[in-house]
């Protein structure tokens, strides 16, 4: 059997080319609105676990005993 190497262009064009149907369909309004809905929810969870590491962090220093140097 011989494999023919795919090279990362060809994957990339190959993988736009399953995508394209979907995304230029006339009525996609609801992809769209479902993409950017998921992208800020990511963005939001982001945003909460950086907060809660910042907290934590705070929390940590403060029950840290302090070292004289």
């Amino acid at each position: 059997m011989i494999t023919i190497p795919i090279t990362f262009r060809m994957l990339i064009a190959k993988y736009l080319c399953l995508l394209k149907p979907f995304w230029l369909r006339k009525n996609n309004k609801t992809s769209v609105l479902l993409i950017i809905i998921i992208l800020a929810m990511i963005l939001g969870v982001v945003k909460i676990q950086v907060w809660l590491n910042d907290w934590n962090n705070d929390f940590f220093q403060c029950a840290k005993p302090e070292r004289n140097r």
